[in-house]
């Protein structure tokens, strides 16, 4: 069986020119790596319907799932509704539930921009997490379209996690106390020798306690296991740090 796959859109000039740093993309990173799902391509974006079309058309026909975030307020610049409806080339509606909510919620204070939260791509799913107000997770058929506000993002990710498919990855760590120079051709020869493990190399240049960290990850165990081995068995004992963060 083919392992999950999935793509994160980070939509907002706002992130682009650094006014606001994204805590989105590592947030849904760390938690589709916890669900074994594999991230294949993260992106991000500004507020543009042409481009968010283009970006999430490609990546939606590549990957299992894709995830926005941002650009779904009230504003002008709020463009990631129709950016969607457009990768998917149908229109954009107002969703009933949302109008409801939104018109319970602002009552006499309702203007025309707030009703903007209420649109949604023709054919989209509409969840309205408990306790989240009018704030919905809107799919469109395998685009997840979620907030900017990272404390809503976590919300809504809550709400729909266990309609994800759900893997495991197996992983494995060496820590070096010399350089990758040293250690770079038994690597070389432990990623041909078991090409479904992937083998990363991460050096450090501070006052740490090793120089070079190894990782090993993949689906099978006793591949990953057998990677590391073959590392193990190539390098002098010498160079190991135990114990290692």
């Amino acid at each position: 069986m083919t392992a999950s796959t999935a793509a994160i859109v980070v939509i907002g000039a706002e992130v682009l020119s650094a006014k606001v740093v994204d805590e989105n993309g590592p947030f849904l990173l760390a938690t589709l790596r916890a669900r074994g799902i594999d991230t294949r391509e993260t992106r991000t974006i500004g507020d543009d319907v042409e481009v968010i079309g283009r970006t999430v058309s490609e990546l939606a026909a590549s990957h299992t799932y894709v995830f926005t975030t941002g650009g779904v307020g009230p504003t002008h610049d709020d463009v990631t509704i129709a950016g969607i409806a457009k990768a998917f080339d149908v229109d954009v509606v107002q969703d009933p539930t949302l109008k409801g909510l939104i018109e319970q919620y602002y009552k006499d204070r309702l203007a025309p921009p707030h009703l903007k939260m209420a649109e949604v791509p023709r054919g989209a799913t509409v969840n309205v997490p408990k306790g989240l107000g009018f704030v919905p997770v809107i799919r469109m058929r395998n685009v997840y379209v979620l907030p900017g506000v990272p404390a809503l993002v976590k919300r809504c990710w809550a709400s729909f996690e266990e309609e994800l498919t759900r893997d495991v990855f197996f992983a494995g760590v060496l820590y070096f106390n010399v350089p990758e120079s040293k250690i770079a051709d038994i690597m070389t020869t432990a990623q041909r020798a078991y090409p479904a493990v992937a083998i990363g190399s991460y050096p450090r240049f501070d006052d740490g306690p090793y120089l070079v960290k190894v990782t090993f990850d993949g689906r099978n165990e006793a591949e990953v296991d057998a990677a590391r081995s073959h590392v193990l068995a190539g390098v002098d004992t010498s160079w190991l740090v135990n114990g290692a963060p």
